[in-house]
């Protein structure tokens, strides 16, 4: 683990293999303190993933720009269905562990777990994502 400054003060950063599951593992960690590769985190950012689509899925109009996106990105897979398929495939895939989220997981994590969140990535940037701009983080 390594410790980086950020504009709202030091964090600790534990890196998390990219395998589909990153994005919750990383969450559940750093909401859980669970040890990193371990049963109980998979166990975790499982149940995570599961209440972040089942979110998704109740506010879909706050999620459909980031969805459909999501789904282009993926394409050719999704892109000859009507639109509104393309939404319903994109989350039957999304609940399967291992599938890769996409931003829409990120801005909804936020929502769930009511904070904010900052991705960092392996070129040193940090991306933060909150759920509601105007709360302060």
């Amino acid at each position: 683990m390594e410790t980086v400054h950020t504009p709202y003060g030091p964090v600790t950063v534990a890196r998390m293999p990219g395998h589909g599951n990153c994005l919750f593992a990383a969450l559940a960690h750093q909401m859980h303190g669970l040890p990193p590769r371990s049963s109980e985190l998979a166990a975790a950012a499982a149940h995570l993933r599961a209440r972040v689509v089942s979110h998704i899925r109740r506010h879909l109009s706050r999620y459909e720009m980031q969805i459909t996106e999501s789904a282009y990105e993926l394409a050719p897979r999704y892109s000859s269905n009507p639109l509104p398929s393309i939404i319903q495939a994109y989350l039957a895939d999304l609940e399967k562990p291992g599938f890769w989220p996409g931003a829409e997981c990120v801005l909804a994590a936020s929502a769930v777990l009511d904070t904010g969140v900052t991705v960092f990535s392996d070129d040193s940037t940090a991306h933060v994502i909150q759920a509601d701009p105007l709360r302060p983080p």
